[in-house]
């Protein structure tokens, strides 16, 4: 792959994505490390780091840079955005991260002296609610008074964009993984079944829901019986799942609402006029959209693919640098 000028890049709390210029999304993978406590080397990261869950030996850990929309270990966000860059064989690219809104400053500037130790020949930081509403096509003065709404793995955030800036916002550190985790606890109250983090993400994608469907699906989830420890498979169905789910997602709503509540009058009925649009994996949430209409009686509509929404508007910005 040639030397292009500009490689966007969004660490995010679940996948680490890469857009490069001129050859779009390059890398999409978890934004795992693997690293022995022992010498700390890196063993692993993305996709083989997660296969190696609940499969390793004390010594051996594997864990996230971010969580919570926070960064948590700067050294591993060195080794995950080092691997990260790799993987596209780019050379000293001039880089913009993808950073949420309650990144602190000294966490924005950490992640920039990260980037540079590792090769960034310039780091630009760019707010991923702003870059997602690009990515969705949406003109950033076009439309005052646009309310993104970020349902991220580990932060949801709030925004209402105005003159191609963020005029309020709000964040709370609750997001996709503890919806996952709402399931498992639930699994194992109500089950006696002990779920790992990949069957409970999977039972939210195939049944998930946060408003009642027309068709209430079911799934069958695998675990360990919490008495003998013995492999033990259940039926549950979306009712149940919903019902786990429901007190983190109902954080994230808290979000909205205190943001609709403390907004100025003017900027309020710019807001009424516009449109809430939500990205992150949270926008994929069956009835989101319904559920959010009818609690704050705007009109709704999640991104064309939400998960990268953000990603493809650094991409643009990063574009005008390959010209």
């Amino acid at each position: 792959m040639r030397n292009p000028k500009g490689v966007a890049i969004d660490l995010g709390a679940s996948r680490v994505r890469v857009w490069v210029s001129g050859h779009g999304l390059v890398v999409d993978e978890p934004s795992l490390i693997a690293i022995d406590k022992k010498d700390h080397r890196r063993l692993a990261a993305g996709s083989s780091a997660k296969a190696m869950l609940g499969r390793t030996p004390a010594h051996i850990v594997v864990s996230r840079p971010f969580m919570g929309g926070a960064l948590v270990n700067v050294a591993l966000a060195e080794d995950l955005l080092s691997w990260a860059l790799a993987k596209t064989a780019i050379r000293r690219p001039n880089l913009f991260l993808c950073v949420g809104l309650s990144l602190s400053p000294l966490e924005r500037r950490a992640l920039e002296l990260v980037a540079h130790a590792v090769g960034a020949r310039s780091v630009r930081l760019v707010e991923s609610i702003t870059a997602a509403l690009m990515g969705a096509g949406i003109p950033l003065r076009a439309e005052p008074g646009t309310m993104v709404v970020d349902f991220g793995a580990g932060a949801t955030e709030v925004a209402v964009l105005r003159h191609g800036g963020v005029a309020a916002a709000r964040s709370v550190p609750v997001g996709g993984d503890d919806l996952d985790a709402a399931i498992s606890d639930y699994l194992e109250k109500h089950h006696g079944l002990l779920l790992g983090p990949q069957t409970s993400e999977e039972a939210k994608l195939e049944v998930g829901s946060v408003a009642p469907m027309a068709v209430e699906l079911r799934v069958d989830l695998s675990g360990r019986d919490l008495l003998t420890g013995l492999p033990r498979t259940v039926t549950t169905g979306a009712e149940d799942v919903r019902e786990a789910i429901e007190p983190p997602f109902a954080r994230c709503l808290g979000a909205v609402h205190a943001l609709l509540e403390s907004l100025p009058p003017v900027l309020r009925t710019e807001v009424n006029r516009s449109q809430i649009l939500l990205v992150g994996g949270g926008a994929l949430l069956r009835g989101v959209d319904r559920r959010l209409a009818f609690e704050t009686g705007l009109e709704v509509r999640c991104a064309e693919n939400p998960l990268t929404c953000a990603l493809r508007g650094a991409g643009k910005i990063a574009g005008r640098f390959s010209r």
